[in-house]
């Protein structure tokens, strides 16, 4: 089974956990609070509505997905700003930020899917990253570019004793969605069972 099946599991738990989390009372204007639940906010910011951006960096600093996150909250008003938001440049301001330029009335979607499968071949940059829900294996190719690929939280038999400097091959699985913490459309790599060899 594609160990992608596993962490898009682990997911779904940690996602049962967000939204079933209260909103605590805040003082001034809580955007998310408009919102039915974490859930409904996030959807409607994968279709690039900006009030629903401002939502997430309002979740984002006073609950936060484990803790409240200034980071990611300033991510998230970054880009609602950028889509119009006066309230989330004011927010952005208030954090120590300084509001970009207004860029645009809408984002594009962001809709989940599958973006394929592929291989790679490189060097160990570093054996065991952290992510929120999964470690990962972050990989520099023959062509200079990086790769972060998700392992899952169990060890994987193929790469015990994976060093900084292997050079090691392995196949992946692409997935696009709407990062929580960054606020950007983009991928994530998940690394396909029992298709890794680490060469010395």
């Amino acid at each position: 089974m594609n160990r992608y099946c596993s962490i898009a599991g682990l997911f779904m738990l940690a996602s049962v956990f967000v939204f079933s989390r209260p909103v605590p009372a805040e003082s001034g204007h809580n955007v998310f609070r408009e919102y039915s639940s974490f859930e409904a906010c996030y959807e409607s910011a994968k279709q690039g509505d900006a009030k629903a951006y401002e939502g997430m960096g309002d979740f984002m600093l006073h609950q936060g997905i484990f803790n409240p996150d200034k980071k990611a909250a300033a991510a998230w008003y970054t880009k609602a700003a950028r889509y119009g938001r006066g309230s989330a440049a004011e927010k952005l301001r208030a954090l120590g930020v300084s509001a970009p330029a207004v860029g645009g009335d809408r984002a594009p979607v962001c809709p989940d899917r599958e973006a394929g499968d592929a291989s790679v071949s490189g060097v160990v940059v570093d054996p065991q990253t952290d992510h929120t829900d999964a470690h990962g294996i972050l990989i520099r190719d023959d062509s200079g570019r990086t790769i972060d690929i998700l392992t899952g939280n169990g060890d994987v038999p193929e790469f015990e004793g994976l060093r900084r400097g292997d050079r090691v091959s392995l196949r992946y699985s692409t997935f696009i969605s709407l990062d929580t913490f960054t606020g950007e459309c983009g991928p994530t790599y998940f690394y396909t069972e029992n298709s890794g060899r680490i060469r010395r």
